[in-house]
């Protein structure tokens, strides 16, 4: 399995703090049966703007503990990115860190809160310099639980969809976890991420997650998300023929999402 979202990288944003956590960490993947991490780095302007000399500096000495720790796992780098206006511009000249070895897939987030008015414009954008977007965990963000037409039409634009294992385990509340299980029962997800931050408390959350995305989605579909489309986003090849087609929406009922609309500015 390739787990493509884990701020395993120390000292560089809000991930590990130091070598220390990050051996754990690598140590908890590798005994999951994760065999590729792709440690992302947080870019916010203004916030965390971590030179791309330092990311490769902190991934090579990460990479050398894990070899003296003789822990499998294969680490590489990428950032990820909130979303901004200039965005694809900055891809364009090269100034952030995409995914796979062309850096041809660009992880990027949105607040769980608010979708800037450029936010598509901007994905679709990537995609017309011949990078394609990632968003990362979508289900945490609450306004695209009532822009189901939005997410759908991702696939026919060629945008893609990360999952935050956490998501569906209940780690970020029931609500989020409901549309979680309705993106993956439609296979609206692509890839999936533990986005841990340091080593975890409770060390089975991919084998747990795992078998929720095979009784939701087949095992087919989990085998897709977990193996067969992040390792070609890894390799930097061509992965169009392996995104599944999407389903007809399942299990998300009028009142779920009604439920969800009235309590956003309520509760949320």
């Amino acid at each position: 399995m390739i787990d493509v979202h884990v701020h395993l990288l120390p000292g560089l944003d809000d991930g590990c703090s130091s070598i220390e956590e990050s051996i754990p960490l690598a140590r908890y993947l590798a005994s999951e049966g994760v065999t590729h991490a792709i440690a992302t780095v947080h870019h916010m302007p203004g916030i965390y703007d971590v030179p791309v000399a330092a990311v490769h500096a902190t991934l090579a000495e990460v990479r050398q503990a894990l070899s003296a720790e003789s822990i499998a796992l294969d680490v590489g780098v990428a950032n990820e990115v909130m979303i901004h206006q200039g965005l694809a511009e900055r891809v364009k000249r090269q100034e952030l860190l995409g995914l796979g070895a062309e850096q041809r897939y660009l992880l990027v987030e949105f607040s769980g809160r608010e979708i800037p008015w450029f936010a598509f414009t901007t994905l679709e954008h990537l995609t017309e310099f011949g990078v394609t977007p990632i968003v990362a965990h979508p289900e945490r963000c609450y306004p695209l639980h009532r822009d189901l037409m939005e997410v759908r039409s991702w696939y026919s634009k060629g945008i893609l969809a990360q999952l935050d294992l956490g998501s569906l385990l209940g780690l970020h509340g029931g609500r989020i976890r409901k549309f979680a299980e309705f993106m993956v029962r439609n296979h609206l997800i692509h890839l999936l991420g533990s986005d841990l931050h340091g080593p975890p408390a409770r060390g089975d959350m991919w084998t747990r997650a795992y078998r929720r995305i095979v009784r939701l989605g087949g095992e087919e579909y989990a085998r897709a998300v977990s193996e067969e489309l992040p390792r070609a986003v890894w390799d930097g090849g061509d992965i169009a023929r392996l995104v599944p087609t999407p389903r007809q929406s399942k299990a998300f009922s009028l009142f779920s999402m009604a439920r969800s609309i009235l309590g956003y500015t309520a509760r949320e």
